[in-house]
């Protein structure tokens, strides 16, 4: 997809204050974030289930026939309700509606084109980290850094298991100040030298927002809702259905209606056509295209790695093993060591998932379902 999340923050966002926050019958009745009870949709009345919940443990799935209550963008329950979700919303925290994004991205990206057009790689790069640094910022944290003051017997402990830096040591005493975020404040280290015989060694919060930190999290929720039902749309299209997709793009066994594609900002793209492939999971897959090019893609791992031999094991039940080079960082020393024998396993796959069964047995009632078949009627 062209720019998925600058293509999403064309359209209208949650502005303004809060304008009301009460209790809602209808998703239609607000426009911001919805509490609602949810219900989800069976395999048979909908393929690919698009609306994810948190779990206690704090991983997130995306389940069929379940039941659960949370708050969401009214954006997502618009589209989970059009994809037989049963959603009773309960309480809703409206906002005005705008574009306050939308000439910005519109005149970067026409920007970017020119650039590619007249084969300028600086501007075309230059205009493309404007457009994927903006909808990040949305969410941040407001929280500039945390430093705390512990004891120099502590300070390598802290510093290994979190993720801290030893600033200085405090004077003349058994303490280092420690922090994790960004930059400490210059006149902060003042303030504590100058206070050298305080004993009170507290933990320091320092709200970014004073240092003109922008951001708003329901403008950031309303952009990732966009940004996730642009690509949802393409997950269960009638007699076409999905074999693979990540964040910004799919693998469909038939082409995409002619409107959906083109050079704009959220059109898709042709990027390849592929012969053959093998997926075994979240970006990791591999295939060939109609030049017989093998396109690997392995998360966390060097592509180069793996062959397409590998994912041929992986796909039949059995374990890969390869070696690859790691970077070890020592805090006590200073320095990084270099491991050339680091062994790393990738279990192949033992249990498939619904859609991959239904696909390599398909039932009476997968073959008839809309959602499932590949002959159009």
């Amino acid at each position: 997809m062209n720019s998925q999340y600058p293509a999403a923050m064309c359209q209208d966002m949650t502005v303004g204050n809060i304008a009301t926050m009460n209790t809602i019958d209808k998703i239609d009745d607000c426009f911001g974030i919805i509490y609602a009870d949810i219900v989800s949709p069976s395999i048979e009345e909908l393929r690919v289930p698009i609306l994810p919940r948190n779990l206690p443990s704090g991983l997130v799935d995306i389940p069929h026939n379940s039941k659960w209550s949370g708050w969401y963008s009214t954006i997502d329950l618009e589209t989970a309700r059009e994809n037989n979700y049963k959603i009773t919303p309960k309480l809703g925290i409206h906002f005005q509606k705008g574009k306050p994004f939308d000439q910005f991205f519109k005149e970067i990206y026409s920007n970017r084109l020119e650039a590619k057009k007249d084969k300028n790689n600086v501007k075309s790069t230059m205009y493309k980290l404007l457009l994927n640094t903006l909808y990040g910022r949305m969410g941040m944290r407001t929280e500039f850094f945390t430093a705390k003051i512990v004891k120099n017997e502590d300070v390598d402990k802290m510093v290994i298991y979190n993720i801290w830096n030893a600033m200085f040591d405090y004077s003349n005493t058994n303490y280092t100040l420690i922090k994790t975020g960004k930059h400490i404040d210059s006149k902060l280290i003042e303030i504590i030298k100058d206070n050298d015989n305080d004993n009170d060694f507290a933990e320091f919060k320092i709200d970014q927002r004073k240092r003109g930190n922008f951001t708003s999290l329901p403008t950031a929720v309303t952009i990732t809702a966009r940004a996730r039902n642009s690509i949802s749309k393409y997950k269960n299209i009638p007699y076409n259905p999905m074999i693979y997709t990540d964040t910004d793009s799919v693998i469909l066994p038939f082409p995409l209606n002619k409107k959906d594609i083109g050079t704009d900002l959220g059109q898709m793209k042709l990027e390849n056509k592929i012969q053959t492939g093998i997926f075994i999971g979240k970006n990791l897959y591999s295939y060939k295209n109609d030049t017989d090019k093998v396109i690997n893609a392995s998360a966390g791992i060097n592509n180069d790695l793996l062959e397409w031999n590998d994912f041929n094991e992986l796909i039949s039940g059995k374990s890969i093993t390869k070696t690859s080079t790691k970077f070890i960082v020592k805090h006590s020393e200073g320095g990084v060591t270099i491991d050339n024998s680091c062994k790393f396993t990738i279990k192949g796959i033992v249990n498939s998932t619904p859609i991959q069964m239904h696909i390599a047995k398909p039932a009476n009632w997968l073959t008839k379902n809309k959602l499932y078949s590949l002959q159009r009627t």
